[in-house]
């Protein structure tokens, strides 16, 4: 079988579609949809602060009260004109080093996101696949060290091509096997976790408590068949309750893999 670097990519984005993100669904409302965005560069301001440029501090400062600020507005506007504007009100040599950051904070987290996969299901992982795995989770902690975007990229692209047909059609199997579900399911229980503790998810109390229940007994037993149907249920729930875990599915990402 000849795989080709597209193919790579495009798994590697598969094999954690459900556990980095929920099934899209169209946002019920648009301002909370807005508003999210508006969060999500927020936290994410606050997150390349810690490594940022002393001479651009101010003028991120300033970026991120000026977000803050304006998702503060009722006004729809005035949110997503910042949102599609901000950046032509920089300097040019702040703006390509936010961007820069931006970028790297992005591969960074999907590097992340990466690694947490791959841990959880090593110690289940037979012996030559369990090897396989460490293979390609040493290239892409290499890539997360660099400094460089181009070179971290570059890395990150050669540890997708590490991946061997072994562990590829490990990681294509369907059903999916039981550490892929259970990391399915770890993530879930983490996520829901985050949100019952947001004081914004009153409204889904209930549902998010349920399905916490649901997410725990599939993980803790040993009936493949039930580990699947739970994790197959987020595809299923309901368009108003799918939209609030997609939106929020990103913020819980920036808090545990952001950096």
């Amino acid at each position: 079988m000849n795989i080709s670097i597209f193919q790579i990519l495009v798994v590697l984005l598969l094999i954690i579609e459900k556990i980095s993100s929920i099934p899209p669904t169209p946002p019920v409302d648009e301002e909370e949809h807005t508003n999210g965005r508006l969060q999500h560069y927020i936290m994410r301001f606050d997150i390349i602060a810690k490594s940022f440029k002393e001479e651009y501090l101010p003028e991120l400062g300033k970026l991120k009260s000026l977000f803050e600020a304006t998702l503060a507005k009722d006004s729809m506007k005035e949110k997503l004109l910042l949102l599609d504007t901000y950046n032509d009100n920089l300097s040019n040599d702040f703006a390509d080093y936010l961007q820069t950051e931006l970028d790297k904070q992005y591969i960074n987290e999907d590097i992340l996101i990466h690694r947490w996969y791959v841990q959880e299901i090593l110690p289940q992982l037979n012996d030559h696949l369990a090897k396989e795995a460490q293979i390609f989770l040493d290239k892409i902690q290499e890539a997360h060290k660099i400094p460089g975007l181009d070179e971290k990229f570059e890395l990150y692209t050669k540890a997708a091509e590490s991946i061997s047909e072994d562990l590829w059609d490990y990681l294509n199997e369907n059903p999916e096997p039981p550490p892929v579900l259970n990391a399915h399911l770890k993530f879930f229980q983490e996520y829901i976790g985050y949100l019952l503790q947001q004081c914004v998810v009153a409204t889904f109390e209930n549902e998010l408590r349920s399905l916490l229940k649901e997410v725990e007994a599939a993980l803790s037993g040993n009936d493949n068949a039930e580990k699947l149907r739970v994790v197959d249920f987020f595809d299923e729930v309901s368009r108003k309750f799918g939209s609030f875990l997609n939106e929020k599915v990103i913020e819980f990402e920036i808090y545990k893999f952001g950096e």
